[in-house]
């Protein structure tokens, strides 16, 4: 074996940005794709709404359908999932995720944005309290 020490940075004349994470302007919003090689999802953003009681409960959403990714109320970050494989497998324990109320518009409609990371369809998704 033998080990070889770095004298510079690897990185020391690279210049890094880094852009905010954040949800895609509505233009970029178009139906889903899928790798014809592969059959297996891309990456894609889903955008909908949805309205709530007068209740001031908070919401549960458990994400069926979809795999990996991040997620947004009314436009702020409620944070990230995991609950599948890019193959549909199931990735344990956690297969729900809170809305807090005051988040929520009561009585109007609330946005609802969902990147999953394989393609995964939000058609089974469930919002309850």
């Amino acid at each position: 074996v033998e080990f070889l020490e770095g004298v510079a940075g690897l990185t020391s004349d690279a210049e890094l940005a880094f852009a905010k994470w954040e949800t895609p302007a509505l233009a970029a919003f178009k139906p889903a794709k899928t790798d014809t090689k592969s059959g297996k999802g891309l990456p894609v953003w889903w955008r909908s709404t949805f309205s709530t009681d007068d209740s001031g409960a908070p919401l549960y959403m458990q994400p069926a359908g979809l795999t990996k990714g991040q997620w947004y109320i009314n436009g702020r970050h409620v944070g990230r999932y995991f609950v599948a494989l890019a193959n549909g497998k199931p990735v344990p324990p956690q297969d729900r995720y809170l809305i807090p109320a005051a988040w929520l518009k009561p009585g109007q409609p609330n946005e609802i944005t969902i990147f999953d990371e394989h393609g995964g369809a939000p058609n089974k998704i469930k919002l309850a309290h």
